[in-house]
């Protein structure tokens, strides 16, 4: 799932195309300025409007991967950029943790 940022210029049609580029049948989402903020907040994210001088902007934010829980909730959040080595060992230990649990 991938929520923008940015519904101001991320149309539901634009975000088709952009979560197409990633990958097949990722989510995209988008929703009012407080329900972004909402769940920016649930997530720990960060983001910023960042004008330029020629007008226009660009949006400056986290880029976690988090993951959720079955009930959706957020219970980690793996830093950008880590090889997907190390996001995979951070999965196991979940489902894991998950199956002791039951």
């Amino acid at each position: 799932m991938f929520i923008s940022i940015d519904p101001q210029r991320d149309t539901p049609a634009q975000l088709k195309g952009y979560v197409d580029y990633f990958a097949p049948g990722l989510i995209g989402l988008t929703g009012s300025p407080s329900q972004i903020d909402q769940v920016a907040k649930l997530f720990n994210a960060s983001y910023r409007r960042v004008e330029r001088k020629d007008g226009r902007y660009f949006m400056d934010h986290s880029a976690n991967l988090y993951l959720l829980d079955e009930g959706g909730r957020p219970v980690v959040a793996v830093p950008y950029g880590l090889p997907r080595e190390h996001i995979l060992e951070v999965v196991k230990g979940l489902l894991a943790e998950g199956a002791e649990n039951r």
